[in-house]
């Protein structure tokens, strides 16, 4: 017999439903995803033969001041055998020093060179980052005292210092202070403020910012994968990779500025953040004459020189994914022509090719910066 549903019963039968529906929802299981837990840690990288790093030791963060002792540690971590660094999930306001003396004592103004670096991000994880590159940012940082030098996003170099010229593979102690160091058992060490808490969180006054760093990266031969063998910062300087002779014949040594660039090994570079209108002469004589012969304009007694300068606000040539600016490739170029892409806002000024090689035999650097439109 088919039954009706009529509006009384309609009432009964949504009252039933509505009171049982939430003893049925009651009961369901829930099935909850465990969250896993992130490590916060400082990677320490040695250096295979052709330069690139090879990952050598994990140091795990804590809740307290670590020292971190290079030849004596339980991380695996050897010491004087370190040439990069990167970051794990790093907490903000995290300090991580980095110094020669394993003995970590960081008031020592004596020490080779100590680099002083802040996460001033949430949590920040980098890509390896070269320690003797450092060099260039402190002293930017001490040309600029009141400016936050980022070295890479999320990491700000805030000081240190350098006596002595040797960085690579010379990483004796890193020094971990968490964000809210237990400094009872940290002599010496303040926890950070609440002022520069909120200043890192993106409170209403942030510090300055100084530009990246303009540097220039020289790599050695491509087929032994273009090693880097050091980074020059951009300043007017003349950089002499061998002992050479003035017009005078009078001798003089070897002056790379400390950065550890060699004589006659050099195949490619590559720029980072160069300002507009900067000058870079290359040659193969150490004296860095670049003249040429009045009597005869384009032509030298060098064996080649390249004068390259930049056209853009900020130039950084390709890397990595990229090839580096071969030296070899510049000297086949015409002068007074672009660099061909991926490497835009270069133009090559000049180039004079008398004889032999050019690639390998890079014997000085000459840089000349824009003078400021005051």
């Amino acid at each position: 017999m088919k039954r009706l549903m009529t509006p009384l019963n309609f009432l009964c039968f949504t009252a039933i439903m509505s009171s049982t529906a939430p003893v049925w929802a009651s009961n369901a299981q829930t099935q909850l995803k465990a969250v896993e837990d992130v490590t916060s840690e400082v990677v320490i990288y040695n250096a295979l033969s052709d330069g690139k790093p090879k990952e050598q030791c994990r140091i795990p963060f804590s809740n307290e001041v670590l020292n971190v002792n290079m030849g004596d540690n339980k991380y695996g971590c050897n010491n004087d055998d370190a040439y990069y660094i990167s970051l794990q999930n790093v907490p903000s306001a995290t300090k991580i020093w980095l110094m020669s003396e394993k003995d970590c004592n960081f008031n020592n103004t004596n020490a080779d060179w100590v680099f002083k670096l802040i996460a001033r991000k949430k949590s920040v994880s980098t890509d390896t980052l070269n320690i003797n590159g450092l060099r260039v940012a402190l002293e930017t940082k001490q040309s600029n005292p009141d400016k936050a030098v980022i070295v890479t996003a999320g990491v700000e170099l805030t000081g240190g210092q350098f006596v002595r010229p040797e960085i690579n593979g010379k990483l004796s102690c890193v020094r971990i202070e968490p964000s809210t160091p237990d400094t009872s058992q940290s002599p010496n060490v303040t926890a950070p403020s609440s002022a520069f808490l909120k200043n890192v969180n993106g409170g209403a006054t942030s510090p300055e910012l100084h530009a990246p760093v303009p540097v220039i990266n020289f790599y050695g031969k491509p087929d032994s994968g273009s090693k880097l063998y050091c980074s020059i910062p951009i300043k007017n300087y003349t950089y002499h990779l061998a002992a050479w002779e003035d017009r005078d014949g009078v001798p003089h040594d070897k002056d790379d500025g400390g950065y550890g660039c060699p004589n006659d090994d050099i195949y490619a570079l590559e720029l980072s953040n160069v300002p507009s209108a900067t000058r870079i002469y290359l040659s193969s004589e150490s004296s860095c004459d670049m003249n040429e012969y009045p009597e005869a304009p384009g032509t030298s007694w060098a064996d080649w020189i390249i004068k390259l300068k930049t056209t853009q606000k900020s130039v950084t040539t390709p890397g990595n994914d990229a090839p580096y600016l071969q030296l070899n490739d510049l000297i086949s170029m015409e002068s007074n022509k672009v660099v061909a892409p991926p490497h835009a806002g270069l133009l090559l000024t000049r180039k004079i090719h008398n004889r032999g090689k050019v690639g390998g035999k890079l014997s000085c650097v000459q840089i000349i910066v824009p003078t400021p439109d005051i």
